[in-house]
């Protein structure tokens, strides 16, 4: 039904057919004269207010806007101008406060129109009070959902970083077979553990909308043979041959999420190394697709020889969780995350996974990133060379390809040939021999036989020791996997570009401090890792005072100077934030050097270290803390603070 007053019949008759079309929508549609008086409404807008019809509405109230309870001054005029306010504004929020809405909220729509010469506004009135207490709903719960992840973040990664620190310290001591058995399993199994915590942090964190792309400069070829480091031991223990094919040509400096993209491409080497048998091989190749205004488009492929993925498989792969138990069928740690984060941080970039797979046989996964060029070029390119590759066993054979592969990139010629007994030595400088073995003997038939030609092992690291023991004999050595930095290091020794010295050049600590007596100011309020830094900094002969809160680390930094300070950022009484600004202001009033304070926290998710550092700390050490990191980390802050003095 609709209600309408006593007017013109043609304008009844409108309203009429406008008020039984608006049943439709079930929403309180009200007409109002020129002087904002309602002269019409339809059932929606009874029920509303709790009447049978129009007379019973007309006798509570006449103005729609006496019900209102909303801020805005304009809603509870008693003077006309009020809906052409409305009308002019657009949609409006408006609470309506009567004993049967009890204080819903709704949104308010009004047109001005005229109708046989006189002038009447329409008001629609839309329920939104579910919608508004959703949203409001929400907006707590992603709250809640972002302290949670923190806290989550801090107390998983505390006790790792106890884990991690001790079983460190633990392999430095004597242990016998059976004790460092089970602390690499110990190692092992922290270190699977640390990788699914931050795996599922890091996809609650994508589907909250709490990670975005954090561009900066980087260099591709550095931060991706560390991705080849960090596998080699796992991939050794599985007996995989793992070769990566890194484009020499890619620029110097990129400009890009690096951490997001070395997040995929270690989650993919992680997958195909797991599902990869004994004996298989996982092939990576990162390739420099097109270099076109600036921007640099860069190809990344992970084969492996596992298994394969049926097309039943493929369709539920990247949903979180899928292969969880099949994993465990299989034996195979992990929570079934990394594609469907990888999936997800691509699609942040712009970019999509791809996946050809065969049963038996492998898979193949590529994806392709654009990032803009900061600096071109990391090699210089030396054409003339020619060389020979020998590999000694069909299973080196495709660690020999991969060698060509790389000299072909380096312009480099060369050809593989299928024994030293081959006259084509005498045409080529340089001889790559791929094996796991050598003898004096072969040494002084090569040399004999072929005086001008360079020799050059290549080998696994594991074997080092062996080679080493004929340094002397050899031009230079290559050690896997693979890389584009160590192999054009080596291709300038025997290009006559640097001493052949640098090639066997070791990294080592340097013994002689640059600074003595070095005073360290700790503050850790779990005592478990107080007690884990204070060993590793004693041990390394810093002298050490540790605090259990900032208000302790406060006052023992009023009391005397310190080289360094390492803060822990949760802690009571007095957090590391606070104290740091307490230490910095110190520093003033006293006129002391710079002294660098460094965070070391268990807040590790996305935008944490820029928190940090926003709030005045001078670097940033996440947990589970890794020692070589924070000694590099100390020394570095160390040598800046000389510079300043």
């Amino acid at each position: 039904m609709h209600y309408t007053t006593k007017f013109q019949k043609s304008t009844k008759t409108h309203f009429s057919l406008l008020l039984s079309f608006s049943n439709l929508e079930k929403n309180p549609l009200i007409y109002l004269n020129e002087y904002e008086r309602i002269v019409a409404c339809n059932s929606a807008t009874l029920e509303l207010y709790g009447v049978k019809n129009l007379e019973e509405l007309l006798n509570k109230t006449t103005q729609l806007n006496d019900s209102f309870v909303d801020e805005k001054p304009y809603f509870h005029s008693k003077t006309e101008g009020w809906c052409e306010k409305v009308c002019a504004l657009g949609e409006q929020k408006v609470k309506i406060n009567l004993p049967q809405t009890a204080l819903k909220i709704y949104t308010l729509e009004m047109e001005h129109n005229r109708i046989d010469g006189y002038s009447y506004f329409i008001a629609v009135l839309r329920d939104t009070t579910i919608l508004d207490r959703a949203k409001q709903a929400q907006h707590y719960f992603e709250s809640f959902k972002q302290k949670f992840l923190h806290s989550i973040s801090h107390e998983f990664r505390t006790p790792i970083n106890a884990i991690v620190g001790y079983s460190d310290l633990l392999e430095n001591t004597a242990l016998n077979q059976e004790q460092n058995e089970y602390l690499g399993m110990i190692e092992k199994s922290t270190s699977s553990m640390m990788q699914n915590v931050a795996n599922l942090l890091q996809l609650m964190e994508l589907e909250s909308g709490l990670i975005k792309l954090s561009l900066k400069e980087y260099n591709p070829l550095k931060e991706f043979e560390q991705i080849a480091e960090n596998f080699a031991d796992y991939a050794n223990a599985k007996d995989i041959q793992l070769m990566m094919l890194i484009d020499p040509h890619l620029p110097k400096l990129l400009m890009g999420d690096k951490m997001k993209i070395k997040t995929v491409v270690s989650s993919l080497i992680d997958n195909a190394l797991k599902f990869t048998p004994e004996g298989g091989n996982v092939y990576v190749e990162i390739k420099l697709r097109s270099h076109k205004n600036k921007n640099a488009e860069i190809e990344f492929v992970v084969n492996d020889t596992g298994p394969g993925i049926s097309d039943n498989r493929v369709r539920t792969l990247l949903r979180p969780f899928a292969s969880a138990w099949e994993n465990r069928e299989r034996g195979i740690n992990g929570l079934g995350i990394g594609l469907s984060l990888s999936h997800k941080l691509l699609a942040l970039m712009d970019s999509k996974l791809k996946l050809n797979s065969e049963i038996n046989k492998g898979s193949r996964f590529s994806f392709t990133i654009r990032n803009s060029i900061v600096q071109e070029g990391s090699f210089e390119f030396v054409v003339g060379s020619s060389c020979a590759i020998w590999a000694e066993d069909p299973r080196t054979a495709v660690q020999a390809k991969l060698l060509r592969n790389y000299f072909d990139l380096f312009d480099v010629k060369s050809i593989e040939i299928d024994g030293l007994a081959t006259p084509v030595l005498k045409d080529v400088d340089i001889l790559f021999i791929v094996t796991d073995r050598i003898t004096p003997r072969r040494i002084a038939t090569l040399r004999s036989s072929f005086a001008k030609l360079k020799l050059v092992p290549v080998f696994r690291e594991s074997d080092r020791e062996k080679f080493d023991e004929h340094c002397d004999d050899f031009d230079a050595t290559i050690s896997f996997p693979l890389l584009p930095l160590s192999l054009h290091r080596t291709l300038a020794v025997l290009w006559g570009k640097m001493p052949k010295e640098y090639i066997y050049s070791r990294m080592k600590k340097s013994s002689d401090k640059e600074f003595h007596d070095v005073k360290i100011l700790v503050a850790e309020d779990n005592s478990i890792n107080l007690k884990l830094l204070e060993t590793i900094l004693t041990q390394e002969n810093y002298k050490v005072v540790t605090a259990k809160n900032g208000q302790i680390a406060v006052d023992h930094y009023l009391k005397e100077e310190f080289d360094i300070v390492l803060m822990d950022i949760d802690m009571p009484i007095m957090d590391g934030v606070t104290a740091n600004r307490l230490i910095k202001e110190v520093n003033k009033f006293d006129k002391r050097p710079f002294t660098p304070a460094i965070a070391l926290t268990a807040h590790a998710l996305s935008g944490d270290e820029e928190r940090i550092m926003k709030a005045g700390l001078d670097g940033h050490i996440p947990k589970p803390i890794n020692k070589e990191y924070l000694l590099e980390t100390i020394e570095r802050f160390l040598q800046m603070k000389r510079k300043k003095i």
